[in-house]
């Protein structure tokens, strides 16, 4: 499976000061704790204390469509691979088309000894941010934005319940100002064990990386949405909220069955309000399609040949023209990568 989703656009350490919930310090300082609390924020073993900050963010950098979205209340054209679909009915064609090329594809079987390999990429464009959130400049006059990629790898063993292996790493692709105050910096790769997140009784548990659950689910597409809306929850409502924070969620984790991605896509096919963007790419630079909800700003990518879903993302309006960024200010690209394994890295 190949998917796309997540990362930290907007700096959600703004927020966190502006909450009152942490106090004036050094400019060093408070670098070093934003880069912290990004990583933070896209760590789902964090997720419980950060779940507000990434909201309130997300909701920032992925809020309405683009002036480039096309609207499907129109007379419009989208090509799947080799026929056309016009009007209104274009996103449930290509969330069915999805729906049944998912189907056909076999879950992975992971045998004794071996280990799910599950890879998330995230592509994100940030900035360094002062008093009402105006993005700061550097000494050269440039505006301080980054785009950086974050990657986290797990290596789940045959027994689920033991425990997890995961790397991460982040690498900066560009700084918008050569101001070494104001720069996005690397971070230290990571390789570390921690209690599985599939254990009922680990601290880091999440139903979405739990198996179990997802074999639990009821078959019925519309049952299934309403049970995983049901877990994953969140304080937030409406088409735009459910694509981005909770159905992503099971997307996005690399361990939702072939059947359940499937029938996800069949029930989204049936929800109102949701808009086509084509002439997309997808995060392996490949002709997409994307799906979002009206007046949203987050998308799930479809390969626009395979009808495959393949990624996530995020476009954000507001945020400066910068070189290297696209015409829909796309602030974030993220995929999904499993795969079976016979080794997992050892943890010094």
């Amino acid at each position: 499976m190949t998917t796309d989703t997540h990362t930290s656009p907007i700096d959600p350490w703004t927020d966190l000061r502006r909450a009152g919930q942490v106090t004036p310090v050094s400019d060093e300082a408070l670098q070093a704790a934003r880069a912290a609390v990004r990583r933070a924020a896209m760590t789902e073993t964090l997720r419980a204390k950060v779940l507000r900050v990434r909201r309130r963010r997300l909701r920032r950098t992925a809020v309405g469509l683009a002036a480039a979205v096309v609207v499907v209340s129109g007379a419009v054209t989208v090509r799947l691979g080799d026929h056309h679909v016009g009007g209104s009915p274009a996103a449930a064609a290509v969330l069915k088309r999805a729906a049944r090329a998912t189907i056909a594809q076999h879950d992975p079987v992971i045998g004794p000894g071996q280990y799910l390999k599950v890879t998330l990429v995230q592509r994100t464009w940030g900035t360094a941010s002062g008093r009402g959130g105006k993005t700061l400049r550097g000494k050269d006059g440039q505006l301080a934005t980054f785009e950086e990629r974050w990657t986290r790898t797990i290596w789940i063993p045959h027994d689920i319940d033991a425990a997890w292996t995961f790397r991460e790493r982040t690498k900066v692709l560009r700084n918008g100002t050569t101001d070494p105050a104001l720069q996005d910096h690397a971070e230290p790769n990571r390789i570390y064990r921690q209690a599985s997140w599939a254990a009922p009784l680990s601290p880091y548990h999440l139903q979405t990386y739990d198996p179990r659950w997802y074999a639990s689910l009821p078959h019925s597409p519309q049952a299934l949405l309403k049970a995983i809306r049901k877990a994953v929850g969140g304080e937030g409502h409406g088409a735009a909220y459910d694509l981005q924070e909770i159905y992503s969620e099971v997307l996005r984790s690399g361990l939702a069955p072939a059947t359940v991605r499937s029938a996800v896509f069949s029930a989204l096919a049936k929800t109102h309000g949701l808009e086509v963007e084509q002439g997309v790419s997808t995060p392996a630079g490949r002709a997409g399609v994307a799906i979002g909800a009206r007046g949203g700003r987050f998308q799930m990518i479809f390969d626009a040949k395979t009808g495959q879903y393949v990624g996530e993302r995020g476009t954000d309006p507001g945020f400066p023209a910068v070189p290297g960024l696209d015409a829909d200010k796309t602030t974030l690209l993220a995929s999904v990568t499993t795969t079976v394994v016979d080794d997992a890295p050892q943890v010094r």
